[in-house]
């Protein structure tokens, strides 16, 4: 029998538990001082979230050192360019 999940939250956590190695995120200040952060879900959350507040995620240091995948393509491509992260977008 494979996991079941209550929805889209529940299966984050889970593979974000996998990937992690078992450290479970919560919150997203659960996920400071992250070296790349996934955008892999359109939940309202994460669109409310400008990308100032994504960097405030990552470890501190130079913008073109922090990795931004936003696979839901999310932001916008110009702010993406001004924010001086490294990006991927779909």
């Amino acid at each position: 029998k494979g996991n079941e999940h209550n929805g889209p939250k529940e299966a984050a956590a889970e593979i974000l538990k996998y990937i992690t190695g078992e450290k479970e995120l919560k919150t997203l200040e659960d996920a400071k001082d992250a070296d790349c952060i996934i955008v892999a879900v359109a939940h309202n959350e994460f669109k409310a979230m400008s990308l100032d507040e994504i960097k405030s995620l990552f470890k501190d240091g130079e913008d073109d050192k922090k990795v931004l995948l936003d696979v839901k393509g999310l932001y916008k491509v110009d702010d993406l360019k001004k924010s001086g992260m490294r990006y991927w977008r779909l």
